[in-house]
């Protein structure tokens, strides 16, 4: 396998980061197509389940595509996605998430995105029926009144990877996605882009398909205090007519850790115990202010 920091030749316009996380079948899918493989485009896959390793079967097929790096421990998504990006040299970041489905890009596509810190492209959607790969339109990610405040905020109903082209340099300043903020870091990272001054494109183009997975999942109750952070820092991107909504998402998250709390905290494990008493202390600082 080849290590995290053994840079590419030369230069390729986009890196496209690939997190594996259990998903090699569905990889296998798309790793027939042709048009993927284009010559100013390289390919990086993390496998962040090293119980998981590339199957046999696999091997010829994906190195036609690029390196495989395989960390020796489950680093988790935020920190597996950095990993690539740091043995990419590539001018554009393109993040790939397991159970996404890539298409080939334009050669031009960053055209009018010379002074952009990031892209936002058009997204579809894709779920699974008796085995097949059925394309679904896209309706947005979140409830109606979500995805309008995101796009009031941040200009795109969508900050999810699939949605999202960085340009390597600002995500490098931006220090890459925080581990702190995992299940929701897409949005975090856009938030502070925005606040550090960096500019974005809007794209009508896809880049690829994303999963569509059923509503309900649940989530470890951490999950609440990252949701928290990212509206406390929406704050700072709000107006007159979004203040009120952002403020309506940080009291819901508030009661929701103050309840995840109080049923998770005699049944959790003692690092998740740790995790959710710091959560208190921020939350009685909270309501200190």
């Amino acid at each position: 396998m080849a290590s995290a920091f053994e840079h590419a030749t030369s230069p390729a316009k986009v890196s496209r980061v690939v997190t594996t996380y259990g998903h090699w079948q569905l990889i296998n899918r798309w790793l027939s197509e042709e048009r993927l493989l284009q010559s100013n485009v390289s390919w990086i896959f993390v496998n962040d389940k090293p119980d998981d390793p590339l199957p046999d079967e696999m091997k010829d097929r994906i190195n036609r595509f690029g390196q495989v790096i395989q960390p020796k421990v489950n680093l988790g998504r935020c920190c597996a996605r950095n990993l690539g990006v740091q043995a990419s040299n590539s001018i554009w970041i393109d993040i790939i998430d397991g159970d996404d489905i890539p298409l080939p890009l334009a050669d031009d596509f960053d055209i009018e995105a010379e002074e952009s810190g990031f892209i936002y492209f058009d997204v579809t959607h894709h779920y699974f029926q008796q085995g097949q790969i059925i394309n679904d339109a896209d309706e947005g990610w979140f409830p109606p009144h979500l995805n309008q405040l995101l796009f009031d905020l941040i200009g795109n109903y969508d900050p999810r990877p699939i949605a999202v082209m960085w340009r390597r340099s600002t995500f490098n300043a931006l220090g890459g996605f925080d581990g702190r903020t995992d299940y929701v870091e897409d949005f975090n990272l856009v938030m502070r882009a925005l606040l550090s001054g960096y500019k974005y494109t809007k794209l009508n183009q896809r880049k690829g398909s994303c999963q569509r997975v059923p509503s309900g999942r649940t989530r470890p109750p951490i999950v609440a205090v990252a949701n928290l952070h990212n509206w406390e820092l929406a704050r700072s991107l709000a107006n007159e007519t979004t203040l009120s909504a952002v403020n309506d998402q940080i009291k819901f998250w508030r009661k929701a850790i103050l309840w995840a709390g109080m049923r998770e905290m005699e049944k959790s494990k003692p690092s998740l115990q740790a995790k959710l008493r710091e959560a208190a202390k921020w939350l009685v600082g909270i309501y200190s202010k």
